[in-house]
């Protein structure tokens, strides 16, 4: 495969870059008083993640990192998504370089997703609290879905471009 882009694939991966920019600056506008000690917890156990994520196919990893980035969702909203996926992204091009545009796709699809998982998790739940955890299960549950959804289909968009056309 070219690591040139053709244009709809580039204008694709921009679109994404862009969509990610745009969360990022929805959360630093949500950003209040965030728990420091747990998203640096969530940050460290992410680095870790990406060290010691697997290849279980050619040009394929996987980490547990997006579940990392839906328990800060979970947490923080959107404040926690955008820490929690910037930090697996500088790890992840740390630990394995590759191309800037690469990293910067990584990035907005990570934060797409976790703006999807927030979005449905703040919709259907009723709080945050200890006692409210049996209630919170079935919008994560649903949130993770739309989370996997998002992360999928903008991997498969870019996969198959990059594949067959």
């Amino acid at each position: 495969m070219s690591r040139r882009l053709g244009r709809p694939l580039a204008l694709f991966v921009a679109l994404v870059v862009a969509g990610g920019a745009g969360v990022l600056v929805a959360a630093a506008f949500q950003w209040d008083s965030e728990d420091a000690l747990l998203l640096g917890a969530l940050a460290g156990l992410t680095v870790i993640s990406e060290a010691l994520d697997f290849a279980p196919f050619a040009n394929s990893r996987i980490s547990l990192s997006a579940a990392l980035i839906m328990v800060a969702g979970t947490l923080s909203g959107l404040p926690g998504v955008a820490v929690i996926a910037t930090v697996a992204v500088v790890a992840d091009l740390v630990v394995h370089p590759k191309p800037l545009f690469k990293a910067a796709f990584k990035e907005g699809t990570l934060l797409l997703a976790g703006a999807a998982y927030v979005g449905v998790f703040g919709t259907f739940s009723v709080g945050h609290g200890r006692e409210d955890w049996p209630d919170v299960l079935a919008p994560a549950r649903v949130g993770s879905a739309a989370n996997f959804a998002v992360n999928s289909a903008l991997a498969y968009v870019v996969a198959r471009a990059a594949f067959v056309g």
